[in-house]
C-alpha cells in the first residue's frame, strides 16, 4: 500500500479563510480596545495586548502548519503521553500556579506571558479520546467501552 503525500490542495480553504478572517478581526478588536492616539503603531509592540496576541497568532500559524506536515500515526502513538502530561500540568498548576482573578489556573512564564494548562488539556483529551475510539474492536455498544470513553473525557475535570 502506498502512502498518500500531503498536498495543500487537500485542505478546506474556505474554512481556513473564515478562520483567518475571524482571527484577524479579533486581533483588530484587541488593538482597538487598547488604542491610544498618542502612541500610534503599537500593534506589533509585544508589551501591549495586541502585540502579544500578534505574536501568539504567528506562533499558532507555524505550529498549525507543522502539525499538518506530521503523519497522523505519530499523534496516535503519542496521544496518551500528551494526555498524561496535560493531567500532570493540571495538578501542578494547583500547587505552583499563579492566582489570577481568584483562580490558580495559570503558570507565569518569563517575559510576562501566561500559560493555562487547561487549554492543553482540551486538546489532549480530544486526542486521547479519538485514539481510544479509533482502536480496534472498540464499540460504543459495549458498556465497558462507553465507561472508559467517559472516563477519558471526565478525568481532566
Amino acid at each position: 500500500m502506498t502512502r498518500r503525500v500531503f498536498s495543500l490542495w487537500d485542505l478546506d480553504w474556505i474554512t481556513i479563510g473564515c478562520y483567518i478572517g475571524l482571527v484577524f478581526m479579533g486581533w483588530l478588536m484587541i488593538y482597538a480596545a487598547d488604542y491610544d492616539p498618542d502612541l500610534p503603531k503599537r500593534m506589533f509592540d509585544i508589551s501591549t495586548h495586541a502585540g502579544k496576541q500578534g505574536l501568539f497568532i504567528i506562533i499558532s500559524v507555524v505550529v498549525a502548519f507543522s502539525i499538518l506536515l506530521i503523519d497522523a500515526q505519530f499523534f496516535k502513538t503519542i496521544s496518551y503521553i500528551i494526555y498524561a502530561v496535560a493531567i500532570f500540568l493540571l495538578i501542578a498548576v494547583l500547587v505552583y500556579g499563579a492566582a489570577t482573578n481568584g483562580a490558580s489556573s495559570w503558570f507565569v512564564l518569563p517575559g510576562g506571558f501566561k500559560f493555562q494548562p487547561s487549554e492543553l488539556a482540551k486538546f489532549a483529551t480530544c486526542l486521547a479520546l479519538s485514539t481510544y475510539l479509533a482502536g480496534i474492536n472498540i464499540s460504543m455498544r459495549k458498556t465497558e467501552h462507553v465507561i472508559k470513553a467517559i472516563g477519558i473525557f471526565l478525568f481532566p475535570s
